[in-house]
Order: structure tokens, then C-alpha cells, then sequence
């Protein structure tokens, strides 16, 4: 049986760009190479359904992606592979908005995911300006918009037990760069295990988000039961 990860793409994009621009399968390679061939199962659904398309991870008038991922990829990984058990053995992670999807599953379930890694992830859903968002995304209802946002899901079901937490940014991307200092300050008062790592000479681009998976995924081979150490990309 072997641990799960769900990895997202950002928006617009598809999810084959976490594959090509991501370079997920020679990460993966290389780190299959340094511990006897173990690797994680991974899967990269469609939580956008469109390129242009951004349901925010919420279940609302803009598509149930949050059930989507939660439980229907959930159900399908466990029914058709051998997948390990409890949430030590899922961990979920993106680029941008997948980001944002990441760490707004992983709060909301730790009982599914104690495992998260946010790539230049947003401050929290959003398809534009907060009215948009409310109007379109949550049908006018600001106390369910803010309900989504990631702190405040971290602060209704913190403190957390055994949640760890990998952020990263790039060096030049000075937007989402605060946006990395202010959720990954909430986690981890939030009692999450909090790593941050910054991806030198890079900004907001798939640059980042191969050396944010390669470096969030050999932080968590151990917690996954596939090596007995922290590994390097």
C-alpha cells in the first residue's frame, strides 16, 4: 500500500501543465531512484473543469469542486489502487490557485489530509474583486466567502494535531510572497508544522512550481512512510 498525493494545477491551465511544466514525473523519478523505487501514488485531477474556469474549490453556483476532489477523486483513488489508510498517508498540494485549493482542503480536513503543500497559493478563493466573488462564486452570501477563506478555516478548526505544512514562493514574486508570510504565520499559530522554502530568481511562474514541488514533496518523503530521512531534489 502506498501513500496518495492529489497535486493541482493553477488557473488558467489544465492538468497536464503540473506534468510538463511542473516536471512532476522526474521528480518523482529521482526520488523513486533514491529510496528503492517508492514514490507516492500521485493524481492530477481537473478541479477547474475549463482552463479559464475557477470554481474556487467551494461547492457553489460555479461547480461542487470541493466535493469533487474530496470525495469523488477520494473514492475513486481508494477503489481502484492500493492506497494506504488515514491521513498520514494522503497529502495534497498546487501551484497558485491549486494552492489556494490545497490549503483550504487540507485545513478544512485534517481527518482526510495532514499533509499540504501551497505553491504561491492565493490568500483564498477569489475570481477578481471581493464583490465578484461573493456575488458569483457564493450566490451573495459574504458569511459563506468568508467562512472559505483559508485563516478562517484554520482558526474554526485549529488547534491541529498532526498537520504539517509546506509553502513556497518565488524570490521575485513580492505579491504572493506576503501572501506566503501571512497564511503560513496563520498555520502555524494555527499548530500546524509549518516550512517555507523561496525559489531563487523565480516569480510567479512554473519555475517556482517545480522547485516548490520537488523540495515540498523531499520534505514530506519521510512523513509518507517512503524514506527515513528529509530528501533533496
Amino acid at each position: 500500500a502506498l501513500p496518495v498525493m492529489i497535486m493541482l494545477s493553477g488557473q488558467p491551465a489544465e492538468p497536464s501543465s503540473v506534468i510538463t511544466a511542473g516536471h512532476l514525473v522526474e521528480t518523482l523519478d529521482a526520488f523513486a531512484a533514491k529510496n528503492h523505487g517508492l514514490a507516492p501514488i500521485v493524481v492530477v485531477p481537473d478541479q477547474l473543469s475549463a482552463d479559464a474556469h475557477n470554481p474556487m474549490c467551494v461547492d457553489g453556483a460555479l461547480g461542487n469542486s470541493a466535493t469533487y476532489i474530496t470525495t469523488d477523486v477520494v473514492d475513486y483513488m481508494t477503489s481502484h489502487f492500493h492506497v494506504a489508510t488515514g491521513p498520514r498517508a494522503w497529502a495534497i498540494g498546487g501551484f497558485s490557485q491549486g494552492g489556494t485549493c490545497s490549503i483550504q482542503f487540507a485545513s478544512a480536513r485534517p481527518d482526510l489530509f495532514s499533509t499540504f503543500i501551497d505553491v504561491s497559493g492565493e490568500l483564498g478563493p477569489s475570481i477578481g474583486d471581493e464583490k465578484t466573488t461573493i456575488d458569483q462564486g457564493f450566490a451573495g452570501n459574504r458569511a459563506a466567502y468568508e467562512a472559505a477563506q483559508p485563516q478562517a478555516i484554520m482558526a474554526a478548526h485549529g488547534p491541529y494535531e498532526d498537520t504539517a505544512a509546506f509553502f513556497a514562493v518565488g524570490a521575485t514574486d513580492g505579491r504572493y510572497g506576503q501572501i506566503m508570510t501571512a497564511n503560513s504565520a496563520a498555520a502555524a499559530k494555527a499548530g500546524m508544522t509549518v516550512t517555507r522554502y523561496v525559489s531563487p530568481g523565480s516569480g510567479h511562474d512554473w519555475t517556482t512550481a517545480t522547485n516548490g514541488f520537488a523540495h515540498g514533496i523531499g520534505q514530506f518523503y519521510p512523513r509518507l512512510g517512503l524514506s527515513a530521512t528529509v530528501q533533496t531534489p
